[in-house]
């Protein structure tokens, strides 16, 4: 079962990261983890505040791609 499976899943669980922690665990910066999010390689939940969660699945499937070389 997935997050978006799951209706107890919401974007203050463990299913979902913030940018922060998306970012550290991709190896980038948080301005990169916003270009993927433009580029629509990953998609955001908006949270009050303007928080920001990404499906911690979605973030997992980044490191199995492989990278350019720069």
């Amino acid at each position: 079962m997935t997050s978006r499976d799951n209706p107890r899943s919401t974007p203050e669980s463990d299913d979902w990261l913030s940018v922060t922690s998306a970012a550290a665990l991709l190896s980038v910066s948080r301005r990169t983890i916003y270009r993927y999010i433009e580029d629509g390689y990953l998609q955001k939940r908006t949270l009050p505040g303007n928080r920001v969660r990404l499906a911690r699945g979605e973030v997992l499937a980044l490191l199995k791609e492989p990278r350019a070389s720069a």
